[in-house]
């Protein structure tokens, strides 16, 4: 039964018409800022949690929209990710100039038509499986990389071939032309950095420097001395956290997370980070999906939901912060939600109404260790499992581990 259900990761990628031909006929993918504001280090950040969590053969959907009006016309597709993510200062093009988190992409299935979000959202059955496109909206801001929900490239392949046979919409075809002159293919500058585990483990040995200079450019010395901490050893933003799973989520730095979890990390099918649910404009930090086998024609799988926070879980005398408090409200909400929303996805993967899906829903909140807690009062809350962080010497320098 299981052998025709493929899952594929995929995101849309944020770009205006003069950009987008640039990303298509050089191959590649840039997340970045037009502006860096006071908060740049936290911007930097939300886009380095974004590209950390492309892996090689995830899929990419350019969604084109007017800079002027901010406004989404269309999709177009389909590329695949071909190499992993690294900053790079050189300036493949001016109207790029500070997109400097980039990966490598190839064709997949180049579409030869613009697919409007006008008619995606006229078609409310399969804007259903493509409920993140209504969070992406409710949300009202530029979001450079977002991730598209398990099923979503079957989705936009069905509304495609709907769309090209339809007679009352406008069609426009994809100008594969390069402002007028021959393309080059994206190469990586002299001064480019790998965002690899070295990198990131790297930034926890240096002097930390909550308050750095904004820079006037954003070169790889700046990358390789971002602060992450700050003198409470908090990390310095939840973004951190994220941008920690984001790398690491199917890897050896959190293997002891999925055994404390009771989970198999080599299950893993697919996940998403800062997940838009719905049109409500909410975000889920981290959902993972997981194979949980076959039983008696029950195809099952393991939905984990996770809450980040950045601050302590508990208070001094061991009893529940209100941050953790808040972590659970907020998980219980979203694991509500995404249990639904996962289920009708994965039944159009399956394509077959009569295949009984069961997703179990695991509900996670991660948040700091308070080392002043002499003694955890309440270590079990409900059926939500709770995680805390800390920062060592150590490698990897972010331990985290289960309460109680």
């Amino acid at each position: 039964m299981r052998n025709n259900v493929h899952f594929n990761k995929s995101y849309l990628a944020m770009v205006t018409p003069q950009t987008l031909s640039i990303h298509t006929n050089s191959k590649f993918l840039a997340t970045g800022a037009n502006e860096l504001g006071e908060k740049w280090v936290k911007t930097l950040w939300d886009l380095l949690s974004d590209i950390l969590s492309l892996r090689q053969g995830d899929l990419v959907y350019f969604l084109r929209y007017q800079s002027e009006r901010r406004e989404a016309e269309s999709i177009l597709g389909q590329w695949e990710v071909s190499g992993s993510a690294l900053f790079d200062e050189r300036n493949w093009c001016s109207t790029l100039e500070n997109y400097v988190f980039r990966v490598k992409l190839e064709e997949n299935k180049k579409w030869g038509y613009y697919l409007p979000t006008d008619y995606i959202f006229s078609q409310p059955r399969d804007f259903g499986y493509l409920w993140s496109l209504g969070g992406k909206k409710a949300l009202g801001r530029g979001k450079s990389l977002t991730s598209l929900p398990a099923g979503a490239e079957k989705a936009l392949d069905n509304l495609l071939e709907r769309f090209e046979k339809e007679e009352d919409w406008k069609k426009e075809k994809f100008d594969d032309s390069f402002q007028g002159r021959k393309a080059e293919e994206y190469r990586e500058g002299e001064k480019s950095l790998r965002l690899d585990e070295d990198w990131f483990f790297g930034l926890f040995e240096n002097e930390q420097n909550n308050n750095p200079t904004k820079p006037t450019k954003l070169t790889s010395d700046v990358i390789e001395s971002l602060p992450v901490a700050n003198s409470e050893n908090l990390l310095i933003f939840e973004k951190v956290l994220e941008a920690w799973f984001s790398m690491f989520i199917d890897k050896d730095p959190l293997k002891s997370f999925w055994e404390d979890l009771g989970l198999d990390q080599d299950k893993i099918l697919w996940f998403s980070n800062y997940l838009p649910l719905t049109v409500s404009g909410k975000n889920a930090d981290f959902v993972i999906l997981l194979d949980d086998g076959e039983e008696n024609g029950t195809v099952n799988y393991n939905l984990v939901v996770i809450e980040l926070k950045r601050d302590y879980l508990y208070g001094k005398r061991g009893y529940p912060s209100s941050t953790l408090k808040e972590g659970i409200n907020e998980v219980e909400r979203y694991s509500r939600i995404l249990k639904n929303l996962f289920r009708g996805n994965l039944q159009l993967l399956f394509a077959d109404p009569e295949v009984d899906i069961k997703v179990n829903v695991k509900k996670v909140v991660v948040g700091a260790k308070n080392p002043n807690t002499n003694k955890i009062k309440q270590a079990t809350i409900g059926d939500v499992n709770v995680f805390t962080y800390e920062i060592t010497s150590d490698k990897p320098p972010i331990k985290i581990e289960k309460v109680g």
